[in-house]
């Protein structure tokens, strides 16, 4: 009767007792990655992700500078990740930016080719227990006569089909930010991208940059990210703030 009692006991504890934080990996581009001092005030939204993230989870940013999803696996960047991710790990993937250099051999490649590449991303993570999400580019502060301008065509297009097909998913940074940016305007737009003054020790003949963000913008992608991923149903949710 006592050793029934006990197992009864367990079971409830086990019921309520939190899951295992997962371990979060984030693999893209420049939009996303860690930023040194000297580049300073450009800041990646991955850089900010972790305020909204319990503080058991381990977030992992691996978003480096310039790289699409030709150049990250060619440099066997995502190799080193693969040896590292156990099961219930969660993978934020977030390429598009550079896919689009077609001008540059080893980075660049067609919107076909961005989607076999984020489908193959998807299959191997999946296949050592991991949970992919696949983010689309946040789009760059383009505007001709006050009027946004989209940048980026059919990547965007073809990771949502990316997610579709595969069940996996997709958070639309571009389609979110897209509106925010039509919503604020051109001139209030500015304050979310690294826009510096002449005169910054680290840009002593200013800045003009509409890709990179603020810490204000990305934080605020940051924000977003994290209120999707709150949404969803996977190993990070009931970590999420």
């Amino acid at each position: 009767m006592l050793l029934s009692y006990l197992s009864f006991s367990l079971w409830i504890l086990s019921m309520w007792a939190k899951p295992t934080p997962p371990t979060i990996y984030i693999i893209g581009d420049s939009t996303a990655a860690q930023k040194v001092k000297k580049v300073y005030p450009e800041t990646g939204w991955g850089m900010c992700l972790g305020e909204y993230l319990a503080p058991e989870v381990v977030l992992i940013n691996k978003a480096v500078n310039g790289r699409s999803t030709v150049s990250f696996r060619m440099e066997k960047r995502w190799d080193s990740i693969q040896k590292e991710l156990k099961k219930d790990d969660v993978v934020l993937i977030q390429f598009g930016h550079n896919d689009q250099k077609l001008d540059k051999p080893g980075t660049g490649c067609t919107p076909e080719e961005y989607a076999i590449n984020l489908g193959l991303y998807v299959k191997e993570a999946r296949a050592l227990g991991a949970y992919p999400i696949l983010i689309s580019s946040i789009a760059r502060r383009n505007f001709k006569e006050g009027v946004f301008q989209d940048t980026h065509g059919e990547y965007p297009v073809q990771m949502k089909s990316v997610a579709k097909q595969s069940n996996v998913p997709f958070i639309d940074m571009h389609g979110w930010s897209s509106k925010v940016l039509q919503g604020l305007g051109e001139q209030a737009s500015q304050a979310y991208f690294n826009h510096v003054p002449a005169g910054h020790e680290n840009y002593p003949n200013g800045l003009a940059d509409n890709t990179h963000f603020s810490p204000l913008g990305a934080k605020e992608m940051a924000k977003e990210i994290a209120r999707q991923l709150k949404q969803l149903n996977s190993p990070i949710q009931a970590f999420m703030k």
